[in-house]
Parts: C-alpha cells; sequence; structure tokens
C-alpha cells in the first residue's frame, strides 16, 4: 500500500497442473520464492526483478515458476514464518523465524536465508533436504547456488571468503578464488555443464573439471533455459571466418543447450538466419521467421502461426496461438515482440510482455489463461483485430483474412497488392506501413466508396488514385499523417 493510495492490492498464488486444473490456492501474503529472486547483493533481500522485458528470464518471472518434476514439496514464505507443504496442503515442516527465505527444491535441495544477529539484512545460506533437515550439519555459507548435475557453486564465511565447486556431499571440487586470481563478484548455477562466474574485469565459463573459457563481457547465462549474446564474441569470429561469404556482424541470440552450437544472426540484409559454431547456414521452415532461441529451439513466427525448430534434427513443433488479446497486452508498445513460448510437459506454455499468458496444447488450443481479467471485455473490436499484424502476407494469409472477414486489417510489408483483398461491406479500416509500392491502387477508390478508412505509412511518396472531383465519397484516405481525402467527403 503506498502512502497515497487508498486500497491494497492483494496477490496470492495458485498451482496450476498442465491440465489447467486447480490444485492449491495459497494464502495471501504468501510467496513461494524461486532461488533466483533471492539476491543478497541487492543489498535488500526480497524478489529480484526481472531485467527489461526483452531479457526475459524465462520459467523464472516474478509472477510464476515450474514446478520441478521431481519436486515434492512447495518452499513457502510469509512475513513472520517459513515452511514447507506438499501438493495437497499439508505441512510438512515449519522453521518459525528461524530462515527469512527459503527457495524452492532443485534436485532435491533447498536453500534457506538465516538472519545474521546484529545485522540487517545480511544472511548465511544453509542446504536443507525435503524433509527440511540440513544436508550439510554445521556447515554454512555467504553465498550459494542452486545444485544442477550434482553440482554447486559457494563462498564461504564472508564476503571476503574463498569461491568454491562443492558437490552434493558438500566435498570441495574445485577453488575458484585460487584458480581465477581475479576478484569474485558472482557466480550462476551450472547450466548443462558450465557456470558463468563474473569477477571485476571480465566473464568467465567453467565447468566441474576446471575447465575456463572467457566471454565478452556482455555475455551472459540468464538461466537455465538459454544463453543470449548480444555480443562480438571469439565463439562468433571463428564462424565468420570460416564461411567468407557470410558477412553477418551481430549475434542476437545463440543456443547452448544442444551438441553444436547454433546463432541466431543478423545478415547483411538485415534478415535473421541461423548458423552453427560450423559456420552453416540452417534451413530454417519457409515462410517463418526466426525470432529468437528458447532452450534447444528457435522459435520462427509467420503472422499469428508459429514453429518451435530444433535446428539439430531439423523437426519442429508447429502451431497457431489461440490466447485471446489481454487489455494488459495493449499496454505494450509491441505485443510480439516479447513473445516466448516454451514446451513442459508436452504442454505450450507461453510467455506474454507480463510475464505467464497461458497454457496451451501442442496445436496451440488454449487451456487455461492466466492472463484473463474483466477489463479484456472493455477492448474494443478494432482494438483487438488491428493488433494482429499481418507482415508481408501470402496467399494463404490473405485467404485467412478474406475467410475470417475481418472488419480492421493491419498489414506491414514493403509491396502490397490491393487485389488481395476482399472488399466486403463489413470491412471498416485497413492500415498498411513500411510500404514502397502499392499495386492495384486504383481499388482504394472502392475501399472509400464502401466507407473504409485507410491509412498509408512508408517511404511511398505518393498514390494515383484517378479521383473523380466531383465524387463524394464515404471513406477517408490518409497517407504518412497527411489527410487526402476526410471524412467530410472533400478531396483535399
Amino acid at each position: 500500500k503506498l502512502p497515497s493510495s487508498k486500497t491494497i492490492d492483494v496477490y496470492y498464488y495458485e498451482i496450476v497442473d498442465f491440465d489447467g486444473n486447480l490444485i492449491i490456492r495459497l494464502d495471501e501474503n504468501v510467496i513461494p520464492f524461486f532461488s533466483s529472486y533471492l539476491n543478497k547483493r541487492c543489498g535488500l533481500e526480497g524478489i529480484q526483478w526481472a531485467p527489461e522485458i526483452t531479457e526475459r528470464q524465462l520459467l523464472n518471472d516474478e509472477s510464476f515458476f515450474i514446478v520441478d518434476p521431481s519436486q515434492k514439496v512447495l518452499a513457502l514464505s510469509t512475513p513472520d514464518s517459513t515452511y514447507l507443504i506438499d501438493f495437497k496442503g499439508s505441512v510438512v515442516k515449519s522453521f518459525g523465524e528461524k530462515y527469512t527465505f527459503i527457495s524452492q527444491s532443485k534436485e532435491e535441495v533447498i536453500i534457506a536465508y538465516r538472519p545474521v544477529e546484529n545485522n540487517e539484512n545480511s544472511f548465511m545460506l544453509v542446504y536443507l533436504n525435503e524433509k527440511g533437515d540440513e544436508i550439510f550439519p554445521n556447515k554454512e555459507y555467504w553465498e550459494a547456488t542452486p545444485f544442477n548435475d550434482g553440482l554447486a557453486i559457494v563462498q564461504e564465511q564472508n564476503d571476503k571468503g574463498d569461491w568454491k565447486i562443492i558437490n552434493r556431499s558438500g566435498e570441495d571440487v574445485l577453488n575458484l578464488t585460487k584458480l581465477i586470481k581475479e576478484p569474485i563478484n558472482e557466480a550462476h548455477e551450472f547450466v548443462n555443464g558450465y557456470a558463468n562466474i563474473s569477477t571485476s574485469y571480465s566473464e568467465y565459463r567453467i565447468n566441474g573439471e576446471g575447465e575456463i573459457n572467457e566471454l565478452s563481457k556482455n555475455a551472459f547465462i540468464l538461466d537455465e533455459i538459454y544463453h543470449r549474446g548480444y555480443f562480438k564474441g571469439k565463439d562468433f569470429q571463428k564462424i565468420i571466418s570460416k564461411k567468407n561469404t557470410n558477412k553477418s556482424n551481430i549475434v542476437i541470440d545463440s543456443i547452448v543447450a544442444s551438441k553444436d552450437k547454433f546463432y541466431l544472426i543478423k545478415d547483411q540484409n538485415n534478415k535473421n538466419k541461423i548458423v552453427s559454431s560450423l559456420g552453416k547456414i540452417s534451413n530454417f521452415p519457409k515462410r517463418y521467421n526466426p525470432i529468437k532461441c528458447i532452450k534447444d529451439q528457435v522459435l520462427g513466427k509467420r503472422n499469428n502461426k508459429y514453429v518451435l525448430y530444433n535446428p539439430e534434427n531439423e523437426s519442429g513443433v508447429y502451431f497457431e496461438d489461440k490466447t485471446p488479446i489481454h487489455f494488459m497486452d495493449l499496454l505494450i508498445n509491441s505485443i510480439e515482440s516479447h513473445e516466448e513460448f516454451v514446451i513442459e510437459h508436452g504442454r505450450l506454455v507461453k510467455i506474454g510482455p507480463n510475464g505467464v499468458s497461458s497454457l496451451l496444447t501442442l496445436d496451440g488450443e488454449l487451456i487455461y489463461d492466466f492472463d484473463a481479467s474483466e477489463m479484456d471485455n472493455s477492448i474494443p473490436l478494432e482494438m483487438k483485430e488491428l493488433s494482429r499484424v499481418y507482415h508481408c502476407p501470402d496467399k494463404l494469409d490473405y485467404e485467412e483474412i478474406n475467410n475470417i472477414s475481418k472488419e480492421y486489417i493491419h498489414i506491414q510489408c514493403e509491396k502490397v497488392d490491393l487485389k488481395e483483398i476482399d472488399i466486403k461491406d463489413n470491412l471498416k479500416m485497413i492500415l498498411i506501413q513500411e510500404v514502397k509500392t502499392i499495386t492495384n491502387s486504383n481499388l482504394l477508390i472502392d475501399l472509400l466508396n464502401n466507407g473504409v478508412v485507410i491509412g498509408i505509412t512508408g517511404s511511398i511518396e505518393s498514390v494515383d488514385l484517378k479521383l473523380d472531383t466531383s465524387k463524394v465519397f464515404s471513406g477517408s484516405l490518409t497517407i504518412n499523417e497527411q489527410e487526402i481525402i476526410n471524412k467530410k467527403n472533400n478531396k483535399k
């Protein structure tokens, strides 16, 4: 509750299975923290807010997380206690105020945050099992990551202590402080056998055997799902040298969860392509534009149709997103640029601009709508239909546009042929953006006669309408924000 506010927003969590059934509704003010949000270096313990939406950490959103399949208990925190429950809602163990926060179980291990006496906002970390017992009795750490493949990274004693890799028995595997010989600022959990280490001077990737690779300072692992680069690293420079015809110079995304390494790049024509670490350009499904890497797949899009494509075995899951437009979606400038999809338990989980959005079948049929609200009913049809942008529609797209008799059509393409659009009585508005050439522009007259509102933007300078100046039109035409024909039926 803000001091200036007269109302209090109440938040609560629900546990939903992958068929959309409600399993448990937690009480108000009860929070199931995910371990990645308990960040000691913030100075204030609590939820670590997600980065910019374009850099969203999949499955680690502040509003939801996916329970590990092996997880038998749910770790919960309230303002005055922490405790474990099973998935029937029964309490397994209550810790009272002994721990301020406890993370979710991963590989049957929980991280508990014990407050340090006389040192506000400082904590010692303890590893617990799913019964709530200490795994390593009398051992506490200043920093500790979740276990992944039996390995975790810890910092001993205090913020000056050594950083080490430990195993599930609590034994030291490697002393990172002595190995790297640079002040370590942060360590990430292991992902596919590697962990990222941030020092005051650089970024490193290291495995449990002590193999170290120095990364570009701008390279980082967001989470256990995928690696996103935005950097001109050494690996990418090797790709360029192996394939001289590929003059691409920007890595915009990459996959590490596959045997071979794949990069999503922009070529010299600003087109997205997938290239392997051997310099081979992948044959991405035709008519789909690869837009981002997710887990061990690449998400491709063609208007409202998608493919999750595995470049390693050249297979894909094709689907159409049947999630309705939500009121909150329309507050984001570009809905589609923030879309993510992951496959979990034979279901598609969609993560939109505001977090998890919906649960879908592999065909895209809606199972559960997380973002549905009463405000959705207030969205005008105009906003719903115009938010679905057709990028350079082909024959199949035009068939879809004409078959569903859309009242509002939104097209973005350099070349548009108006002959492809059926002029129906219910058509009210057409927006054409980023256009250079309009074929059969004379059909604009028919649209104007039918009372259609037409908006055109792009490098197109003018459209030869061959207007009959004595004729009255019921529609309107605007080109690059200049009104050509207004609703008062006067030519300008």
